[in-house]
């Protein structure tokens, strides 16, 4: 599965999130994401090295925001919005961002 075709899970769960996890909060999703994208080999073979499928989302994030890539990356995401709503909405976004900047750069499976 290639970036795009994981950016669309990502608005999926993220706008439906209550469906998705026991709870609906933005810890919950990122769970359920990170083993999504391991399982659909996300990025395929570029990226088969990093111990999350979101590494290298999380250092583009850094690189657009100007900023060095942090050592808990989805807690200091979350903690960038004022509740998981916001949080959620602000992931799919830029992840579909990410996605596009990306595209045809990576491996497909």
């Amino acid at each position: 599965m290639n970036e795009i075709q994981f950016s669309e899970v990502v608005a999926t769960l993220c706008k439906h999130h209550k469906n998705y996890t026991p709870n609906g909060t933005f810890v919950e999703v990122s769970i359920f994401l990170e083993g999504f994208a391991m399982g659909a080999k996300v990025g395929g073979l570029k990226h088969r090295d990093c111990h999350s499928k979101f590494t290298p989302f999380f250092r583009w994030l850094a690189d657009k925001k100007g900023r060095k890539q942090s050592v808990n990356p989805w807690e200091d995401f979350r903690g960038e919005y004022s509740d998981d709503i916001d949080a959620l909405n602000g992931l799919a976004n830029l992840y579909r961002e990410y996605a596009e900047s990306v595209i045809g750069t990576n491996d497909e499976m």
